[in-house]
């Protein structure tokens, strides 16, 4: 059972981190608009894992990074200031890398919903 755990811990990790994502693709998941999507990239809120450095490759992002999409979404739909994201932008990346490296955790998924009073 251990062994199989841990397997899956390893899966996870991987799947976490694997960038799969088209900006294009955040923007139709989280049902955000894909200027947003750009502009969180271009004000230093999300950074993708895989910025294709480089001319004619686009960036591709993770599961990682859809969280984190999500939440700045969310904040940004509070009326949360640009300024203010930027300064939780830092923390909140850590966290969420943080919580899915942690060993010996039973994983979770958060999913902040969009339209939760509808």
């Amino acid at each position: 059972m251990v062994m199989v755990d841990l397997k899956l811990q390893s899966a996870y990790r991987i799947l976490a981190t694997w960038t799969f994502l088209t900006a294009g693709e955040v923007s139709r998941w989280l049902d955000v608009p894909p200027r947003k999507i750009l502009m969180f990239v271009e004000q230093g809120l999300v950074v993708p894992t895989d910025p294709a450095p480089g001319s004619g490759k686009s960036r591709k992002y993770s599961f990682i990074d859809l969280v984190l999409f999500e939440v700045m979404a969310k904040l940004d739909s509070f009326g949360l200031a640009p300024r203010y994201l930027r300064s939780m932008a830092k923390d909140l990346d850590t966290i969420v890398r943080e919580r899915i490296n942690q060993q010996n955790h039973k994983f979770s998924l958060l999913y902040i919903t969009h339209n939760e009073g509808d």
